[in-house]
């Protein structure tokens, strides 16, 4: 079989039929070893490589994907904190302030209004009392992550391999032995995982993990406590969950989903901050950060993953529901995805496992005119000359 230069031409324009590509990439094939062009990856799904060729195979191309914190659920009402001084900066009427923020950050009830009975420590206060709704406009109320973790998170690392438990016999006359599984899969032990972040001018990372373990360890020490419904059903209020996304190149397909089962902050690198050296003019031991979170239960590739990181946006957002999502939000479109970064609420396709990213209709109009305008369309500012 022979191909000539016109046929050739006309397959690179895109011109040749099936046919005449098929009986190409064969011709190819024979004279190389290296296998067709057309279906690389079928082809050593199929049959053994018996030429030892390195073939045509691409690399995994798959991303670092995203990481995702669920905020905890502390007690950080006003009649609880002012029973502890170092917690006092909390309770700061600046609405924009760091302290503002970690505190609605940690205590998202505070900013929901959902008017949940706080039992405070204060003995003067009275238990069973409403707190009053605290804002701030640069927490997003529905949002049930921490963005300011996963915007500046460097590395996590410390997930565990799974393996299976084997028992092996004892050795019989001739040192003959046998095997076979003895034990679980599933890793439900505990582990570590350390997490490195980039802290940011205002050193807010140190401070909010500073007041996190400061809550974790006054409860035990019964200096604060939890809010009522929490210590009702006996559950940990201070934990989170880390979510672990793999993704394909285009950051919209998720290829692997790990989370483990409840996570708690241990450790606050506050000391190097203050360490002291003359010869450098900046304090450069808070550049970045590292964290290590005591985990439990480690869950890797399980379809649940992606219903109960549905779930938990759900729990913040109740408009990111199925029955709802279409009359209240709008599904952000990949190529505006750029145009909408730092806003909207993840959603996984369970049918798909496209990552989607969804904001309220009223956002997304005010938005939408700049989708369609080009680079040239915007227009220039104007300036008032100087006097």
């Amino acid at each position: 079989m022979a191909i000539d230069k016109k046929d050739f031409d006309l397959m690179q324009q895109g011109q040749m039929t099936d046919v005449l590509k098929k009986e190409l990439h064969m011709l190819t094939a024979f004279q190389s070893s290296l296998g067709s062009r057309l279906t690389p990856i079928g082809d050593n799904f199929f049959g053994l490589n018996h030429r030892m060729m390195p073939g045509r195979l691409p690399m995994n191309k798959d991303v670092q994907g995203l990481t995702f914190f669920t905020r905890p659920d502390l007690n950080f009402s006003t009649d609880n904190l002012v029973s502890l001084r170092k917690f006092n900066p909390l309770l700061t009427e600046n609405a924009n302030s760091l302290q503002r923020i970690i505190r609605c950050y940690l205590d998202p009830d505070l900013q929901s209004g959902q008017g949940r009975f706080y039992l405070g420590s204060n003995p003067n206060a009275g238990a069973g009392r409403t707190e009053p709704i605290i804002t701030t406009t640069l927490v997003d109320q529905n949002q049930a992550f921490i963005p300011i973790l996963t915007n500046t998170l460097i590395s996590l690392s410390g997930w565990p391999d799974l393996e299976v438990p084997t028992y092996t016999s004892k050795a019989g006359f001739y040192g003959e032995e046998m095997f076979f599984a003895d034990g679980i899969f599933d890793y439900n032990r505990k582990f570590s995982l350390t997490a490195n972040f980039r802290n940011i001018a205002g050193d807010p990372i140190n401070a909010l993990f500073y007041y996190w373990c400061a809550y974790q360890s006054a409860v035990f020490e019964g200096t604060l406590v939890p809010k009522m419904d929490n210590l009702a059903a006996f559950r940990i209020d201070y934990n989170t969950r880390i979510y672990q996304l793999i993704m394909d190149q285009s950051k919209t397909q998720v290829r692997g989903i790990a989370a483990c089962g409840a996570a708690m902050p241990t450790v606050s690198p506050l000391g190097a901050k203050f360490n002291y050296d003359r010869d450098k003019p900046y304090n450069m031991a808070s550049d970045e950060i590292s964290m290590s979170f005591e985990c439990v239960g480690a869950m890797y590739m399980d379809e649940i993953l992606i219903r109960e990181f549905n779930n938990t946006t759900v729990m913040f957002n109740p408009s990111m529901n199925g029955s709802k999502i279409e009359s209240t939000m709008t599904k952000i479109p990949i190529t505006a995805l750029g145009l909408f970064n730092n806003k909207g609420y993840p959603r996984i396709n369970e049918s798909t496992y496209e990552l989607e990213w969804w904001v309220f209709k009223e956002d997304y109009v005010v938005l939408k005119p700049y989708m369609d305008v080009g680079e040239g369309d915007i227009p220039a500012p104007e300036f008032e000359e100087g006097d």
